[in-house]
This record gives C-alpha cells, sequence and structure tokens, in this order.
C-alpha cells in the first residue's frame, strides 16, 4: 500500500468499467471528461492518515480488510442479476447495510460532515464546497485518527446495523445506466422535506442496479419489500438518483458510457452551485 489511496473501492469502482475495462470520468474540479481506469479515479495521496507525512497505511488497511469481506457479496449481486437469476433470498442485508454506511462515511465530504456533527458546528451540516473540502483539513484527521483503531469502525457499524437493522431493497434498469462518484451514496427525504417519516438511502453498484434502504424508520413502516424482484425504475427515477449522485459528488464522477447530454447539463449546474458556496464560504475558512 503506497500513497495513492482510494476514496471508493476500486473492486467497486470495477463494477462500472465497460466492455474495454475502462470508465469514463468527469473531474469535477478540472472541469474535464476522459475515458481512464479504475486505477487513476476516486483516490488522492495520503488520504487516510493523519499525518501525510507519516503514513501508516493503519486505517487504509482496515478499509481494505472490510472491502475484502463485503464485496463478494456485492459483485454476486450483480452476478446473479447480469444473469437473470438474483432472488430476494440471495441479500445478505446485514453485509449491504454495513457496505452502504462504510462507502457513506469514507468519503471525503462525509468525514468532514462527521467531525463537524460531533462538535456541533453549524456550517457542516449541508454539503460542503470544494473550497470547504481542500481547507478544511481538520474533519479527514479527526475521522482518521478515531478509525485507524479497526475496533472503533467495528464497533460504529455494528452499533448501526443494530439501531436500524434495515430491508435491503434492490432496484434495476435495463434500458438506462446509473452512474457513480466518490461519494457515492445518497439520501431522500421520504415523504417530503417538509413532511419527512423518514430517509431514503440509496447506492447505486452497477449501472443497472442500486440498493436503498429506509433510514431512520423507527416504526418499520416501510421495510415491507415489494412483491416485485427486483423493483424496476422508471426512467425518471434513474435521472433522479444521477442527479443525486451528481450533486453530492466531491471530485469525481463516473459512468461507463460517455455522459448524455442530461448529465452534462447537471453536471454544469452542480458546477455552478458549488461555485457559489465557494464565495459565499471563502471568507469563513
Amino acid at each position: 500500500m503506497g500513497k495513492k489511496q482510494h476514496v471508493v473501492p476500486r473492486a467497486y469502482l470495477k463494477n462500472f468499467e465497460n466492455e474495454n475495462g475502462k470508465l469514463y470520468a468527469y473531474n469535477l474540479k478540472n472541469n474535464k471528461a476522459f475515458l481512464t481506469n479504475i486505477n487513476e479515479v476516486c483516490f488522492h495521496n495520503y488520504s487516510y492518515e493523519v499525518a501525510k507525512k507519516e503514513h501508516n497505511n493503519k486505517l487504509e488497511s482496515i478499509l481494505s480488510k472490510y472491502e475484502s469481506d463485503y464485496m463478494p457479496h456485492i459483485n454476486m449481486i450483480v452476478e446473479k442479476f447480469n444473469q437473470g437469476i438474483l432472488k430476494k433470498e440471495d441479500i445478505n442485508h446485514e453485509i449491504c447495510y454495513k457496505f452502504m454506511i462504510l462507502q457513506y462515511l469514507r468519503s471525503d465530504s462525509n468525514r468532514i460532515m462527521y467531525a463537524g456533527a460531533v462538535f456541533g458546528f453549524e456550517d457542516m451540516k449541508i454539503h460542503p464546497s470544494i473550497n470547504t473540502l481542500e481547507n478544511l483539513d481538520f474533519g479527514r484527521i479527526y475521522f482518521n485518527a478515531r478509525f485507524e483503531n479497526k475496533n472503533e469502525l467495528k464497533k460504529f457499524l455494528e452499533m448501526a446495523y443494530s439501531h436500524e437493522q434495515p430491508i435491503i431493497h434492490v432496484i434495476s434498469t435495463k434500458d438506462l445506466h446509473l452512474i457513480t462518484s466518490d461519494n457515492p451514496v445518497i439520501a431522500y427525504y421520504y415523504p417530503t422535506r417538509f413532511n419527512c417519516e423518514t430517509m431514503v438511502i440509496m447506492l447505486p453498484i452497477s449501472p443497472n442496479i442500486c440498493l436503498y434502504f429506509y433510514g431512520m424508520d423507527s416504526n418499520k413502516k416501510y421495510q415491507k419489500q415489494s412483491d416485485i424482484f427486483p423493483e424496476q425504475l422508471l426512467e425518471s427515477d434513474v435521472h433522479k438518483i444521477n442527479q443525486g449522485i451528481i450533486y453530492v459528488a466531491n471530485y469525481w464522477i463516473i459512468s461507463n458510457t460517455n455522459f448524455n447530454f442530461i448529465e452534462f447539463n447537471l453536471i454544469k449546474k452542480s458546477l455552478t452551485l458549488k461555485a457559489s458556496r465557494n464565495a459565499i464560504n471563502k471568507n469563513d475558512i
């Protein structure tokens, strides 16, 4: 293990490769789209170190161990779906839940927001701007220092699952494609932001499959699985998920096909929004 540390597993990104073993990436910092491979996206140098000049790979090793534990099950879901034989009984809800929470926690923005929640910083309640990501390093340092002890991350994941124990739902599309990013877990209020009963937490695991569960569902109102399995995504649902992926991406957006007009337009809007956040937050950093 070296200085290049990925913020999402390469084994996860591999599910978004095209038939030539490549994927399309949009770098939000450089405002460029290009064809590349999984080794060249969604990484930073020494991202999981407490001190970037004194790296020990402790947290990176812990995350790699979890990837080795969880990714075979994620890949099994993708493979069985592609073969048309995926069944409800194939889904290990605990593994899928912990995998989703881990991907949520480890991203650049959510490490900062996690620390912000711990210390009660009001400005950390919204998704950080790029300017904030690059200038507020305390979140990364705090998160890395706490969780480089393997027992801390294990306790966190087990406590989270014990509290929620959600049913993992599988939704799919065959005619359209889902994208992903370096911050691949998204959340929607349900039914609405103004009448919120729960949140829908979603993670695309391939261009055709997305996992989701209902969070904060203390009454277990939304835990019943659909009779249709996997559930089918409408075209509007696919666009909504991709829009969410684009809006919470930190530096990278990933697709197995070249970005279409709708996606480019959403990326442009996202960059404009983040630029305005940079201008607002510039004097606060």
